[in-house]
């Protein structure tokens, strides 16, 4: 048997009055007729908030220890009530709500319109056989159909409801297991700030194929015609709060602002995590990390986007971690526009993980972008990239340094704080490579010279050399050679064993399979020989030019592409980052 929803509704409200909290409290010795609506008069627990309709009308006597499953049904005196929470036809949305079909095992409280009667119908009895023919329905509320041995009692008319009249009091109500289903959207409204002193879990059941939506709307129609940012989930204290955690889940979330451990000044996390490749959107999102303890983090494992989402500290010494996880990208928004600004905006975990940071404002920050751990703690394969995004004045790219080679690297692309667009650095075990403005020969973005700083650390060899990324020019000559040149000025001698280009061309004309021009040594017992000295005139230059040249014969149209090499530890070069093509 399954559940046939496609939409589910949940509003808060403002906890007292609006939202969940506007359907009528049961009453004691209270004359109820069918198709009357209720919630529990004693407060539920956390996350036991639920609504019931009455189906078998009669006089109430004391508060029913209410079974809170889906479409459980209690009795008090003589009324009948079951439970029916944020489905789409109580909440005034046809269009969503599903409708009797022949053959098909329905469940215990799913809700269906009858397109005939015009009316609403609950499965309040459910006999785990499969409907037969289609039955006659009635629209007066409380009247009940067989259909084989399953039955089916009147909500009376569609008409009778309007829309957002009886929602979940919580999204976590609303994705929990016999609610959430793969492929059905959430409309959690706008206005709705749900707050609760326990943890909190929001596990979907979506799949790659039929992602879960949870969306932030307008409450003006239902269904849902508008999106509007808004709708809240706060923690209090130090309870935690987790979104899809280890589940296998493919969500897409719109509008909603997580607070985690509001008043909280002993420690908690948010925790966002997705553990298998499928992904987790989150757009126009807010993470607001509430709790005011130093050891308190926004961490983030798994497969994930984060687009124009907005994220907010209570601590100068709270993080954002990157827990492990193979893709994460965060593309736009603001990071530590309020609240808290971090001395270190990002913290890795010891797992794999892949960063890119595209187009934040992170402005706030001026200490660190990244810490890298030292040691046992480093991260395996930490790669991260800032493309586009508006940096503070003054800040670091990281702080410590990889200690082995399969850590990774940080690189920064385009990125500053002010209108530059020729910044560049890129940072790993070998070395580090950054844009040089006091330096240079030809390159040029049209107003400033530019060239590359490379200064190789300790632990750059011959066989492990520190690389640049690639550099590239067009070439729509095949057929005849070509030489490509790389100009380069340091104050150290170079050999063709400490320091080389690898020149990329397309060299066979039947299939664009690449081939390459050296110029290093042959091998690492070859002996090796002085690069060749340069007259290039650079603005400034050191003890020693050189120009490095290989020449090959290009058998396509397409692009050249430069990959610089140096060995030599602890040395600094500036390399001219323009191709010239003789």
């Amino acid at each position: 048997m399954a559940f046939f929803d496609t939409a589910q509704y949940a509003n808060y409200g403002n906890g007292t009055s609006t939202g969940y909290y506007a359907v009528a409290q049961f009453a004691t010795s209270h004359v109820y007729t069918a198709g009357t609506w209720v919630r529990q008069l004693t407060a539920p627990s956390f996350g036991n908030e639920r609504i019931f309709v009455c189906i078998v009308a009669g006089t109430s006597t004391t508060e029913p220890s209410w079974t809170v499953t889906r479409g459980a049904k209690n009795t008090s005196g003589t009324a009948t009530f079951q439970e029916c929470t944020g489905q789409a036809g109580p909440n005034g949305d046809l269009t969503n709500c599903p409708v009797w079909a022949a053959s098909t095992a329905f469940t215990l409280g799913e809700v269906i319109y009858d397109v005939t009667s015009g009316s609403l119908q609950i499965l309040s009895t459910a006999s785990g056989n499969t409907s037969g023919s289609k039955p006659t329905f009635s629209a007066t509320a409380g009247v009940t159909t067989s259909d084989t041995s399953n039955v089916w009692t009147s909500l009376g008319p569609a008409s009778n409801y309007t829309g957002w009249q009886y929602p979940h009091a919580r999204i976590a109500n609303a994705v929990a297991t016999t609610w959430n289903q793969a492929g059905q959207t959430i409309y959690a409204a706008s206005a709705s700030a749900e707050t609760g002193a326990a943890t909190t879990s929001l596990a979907t059941k979506g799949t790659a194929a039929s992602p879960v939506k949870i969306l932030s709307v307008s409450t003006s129609a239902a269904p849902p015609t508008a999106l509007s940012a808004g709708a809240s989930i706060t923690t209090t204290g130090a309870n935690t709060l987790t979104i899809e955690g280890s589940a296998s889940a493919c969500s897409y979330w719109y509008g909603v602002s997580f607070i985690g451990g509001s008043g909280d000044s002993s420690g908690m996390s948010m925790n966002i995590s997705n553990t298998t490749p499928m992904d987790v959107v989150f757009d126009s999102c807010t993470f607001n990390l509430a709790s005011t303890a130093a050891s308190s983090t926004i961490q983030f494992t798994g497969w994930m986007q984060l687009l124009a989402c907005t994220f907010i500290f209570g601590n100068t010494s709270q993080v954002f971690k990157i827990n492990g996880g193979p893709n994460i990208l965060i593309r736009g928004g603001t990071f530590a526009g309020s609240g808290s600004v971090p001395t270190t905006a990002f913290n890795f975990g010891t797992v794999n993980s892949t960063l890119l940071v595209d187009g934040l404002d992170i402005s706030a920050v001026t200490g660190n972008l990244c810490n890298i751990a030292t040691g046992a703690s480093q991260p395996a394969g930490m790669n991260v990239v800032f493309e586009n995004c508006k940096l503070g004045s003054g800040v670091s790219a990281t702080t410590g340094s990889f200690t082995q080679i399969y850590n990774g690297g940080v690189k920064i692309h385009n990125s500053d704080s002010t209108n530059t667009n020729y910044r560049y650095y890129y940072t790993n075990y070998a070395g580090t490579v950054q844009h040089e403005t006091t330096t240079y020969l030809n390159a040029s973005d049209g107003t400033t010279n530019i060239s590359w700083n490379f200064a190789s650390s300790a632990n750059s060899n011959f066989e492990i050399p520190f690389q640049s990324e690639e550099i590239m020019i067009w070439n729509d000559t095949t057929g005849s050679s070509k030489t490509a040149t790389i100009e380069l000025t340091t104050a150290t001698t170079l050999t063709n064993g400490d320091f080389w280009v690898e020149f990329e061309y397309l060299g066979n004309s039947s299939y664009p399979i690449s081939s390459k021009a050296t110029t290093r040594v042959a091998d690492i017992l070859t002996m090796t020989a002085a690069l060749t000295t340069s007259s290039a005139s650079w603005n400034s230059a050191k003890t020693n030019k050189y120009s490095v040249s290989a020449s090959f014969t290009p058998q396509q149209k397409g692009y050249i592409k430069a990959r610089i090499y140096l060995a030599k530890p602890s040395v600094t070069v500036y390399v001219d980052p323009k191709i010239t093509v003789a």
